[in-house]
């Protein structure tokens, strides 16, 4: 068997197994507010809208019609239903790693798929995988020259999460750049955004709204910043020693400052939902943003991040916009959560530049690390808030 057989072997057996362990493990915070609305769609209630789901109906409506062709919508069906989901994912950034370099997808779609903001999704009733898998899809559409193709999924996509608007702009950009001009097929995008924003949403946000006013926020782009020095580890510790006063370095201390002093000066973590004890994700914000002190011990990560960004580009002309959309992606919510950093970090591990085997390799295992470390906390912890 080659190596790709291997990979999707292995994926299959991982996540059907954690699918096992899971299946009757209570609802995990934003899921209980998506099976609700599944439940309502499976039982023909159509006009039904949780209060609290803030996303557009259609991850909901799909999973309610397979669930109608399987004739259960019980939390098992559901959940299983998503981990065929994500071996599609799976299966799409593959195809699109591939297409940027043969030799090294495997190793990158083993790297995606040990992610923390990806696996612990992959069995649950979340909207973000099948949400990505869509975005993937609409990549690869694009970069083999199918731009009609691409809109299309773009414009499917924002049924799923209207924030996707954002991708849709970054494809045209990107066809546009090409001196290709077929972009007709984007047009359902921009009129179903409108649709979701004045229809569904009735305005910018729903469900929670006020905790989700729009604004650009920092947040989530810290918080990206630090899951990407974490999750890339290996990679940055070996590109230390690569540092040098020269073009790449002044590049690199160039954006330490702006990024230091936006976090010095313009991140208060004010959101009500990042003060809770019992997340991970809110012990670190916490820590790093007490005092001036703690905020300033942040400043040698941020350092750290500042080269690994500039030493390992992205393997494409098109780079700015990669990161151009990653930020539309995460300045405008307030809430620092780390399943909203999913975009920019799947994209980051799809178009950087490999190192080594070893070094790349030791990505796989520290991810893992942080999985099971997180998932430990989901099974001791069933009915605590996510553990991110």
């Amino acid at each position: 068997m080659n190596p790709r057989g291997w990979l999707f072997c292995g994926a299959a057996v991982v996540l059907l197994t954690l699918f096992w362990i899971f299946r009757g493990q209570a609802m995990y915070l934003d899921e209980k507010f998506y099976v609700d609305q599944i439940v309502h769609y499976f039982q023909g209630d159509f006009s039904y809208r949780n209060p609290m789901n803030a996303m557009p109906p259609g991850y909901h409506a799909v999973l309610a019609a397979v669930a109608g062709l399987v004739g259960s919508s019980d939390l098992g069906v559901l959940r299983f239903l998503n981990v065929a989901i994500a071996l599609g994912f799976a299966a799409l950034f593959y195809a699109v790693a591939r297409r940027i370099d043969p030799s090294t997808a495997t190793l990158r779609t083993a790297q995606c798929l040990a992610l923390p903001v990806v696996l612990p999704f992959t069995f649950l009733v979340y909207t973000d995988i099948f949400s990505m898998a869509m975005l993937l899809g609409a990549l690869y559409a694009t970069m083999n020259g199918r731009s009609t193709m691409a809109g299309l999924i773009c414009s499917g996509s924002i049924l799923v999460r209207h924030n996707n608007i954002f991708f849709a702009l970054m494809l045209m950009a990107w066809i546009v750049a090409e001196k290709k001009r077929a972009l007709a097929g984007f047009v359902p995008a921009f009129i179903l955004f409108g649709g979701v924003m004045l229809w569904w949403n009735r305005g910018l946000v729903a469900g929670d709204a006020m905790h989700h006013p729009p604004g650009i926020y920092t947040g989530n782009l810290f918080l990206t910043l630090i899951m990407l020095l974490a999750f890339f580890l290996p990679v940055a510790l070996d590109l230390l020693g690569e540092f040098r006063l020269d073009e790449r370095g002044r590049r690199a201390l160039l954006l330490w400052a702006v990024l230091g002093a936006l976090f010095v000066f313009a991140f208060p973590n004010n959101h009500p939902y990042n003060h809770s004890a019992q997340l991970v994700r809110n012990f670190v914000l916490e820590f790093f943003t007490r005092d001036l002190e703690h905020r300033l011990l942040f400043l040698p990560l941020l350092a750290a991040v500042a080269w690994l960004l500039v030493a390992d580009p992205l393997r494409t002309r098109h780079g700015g916009l990669l990161y151009g959309v990653s930020l539309a992606y995460l300045l405008p919510i307030w809430l620092a959560e780390p399943r909203f950093c999913l975009v920019p970090l799947v994209l980051f591990t799809l178009f950087r530049q490999t190192r080594g085997w070893l070094v790349e390799t030791a990505c796989v295992v520290v991810n893992v690390g942080f999985c099971a470390y997180l998932l430990s906390i989901m099974l001791s912890r069933p009915r605590f808030p996510f553990f991110l």
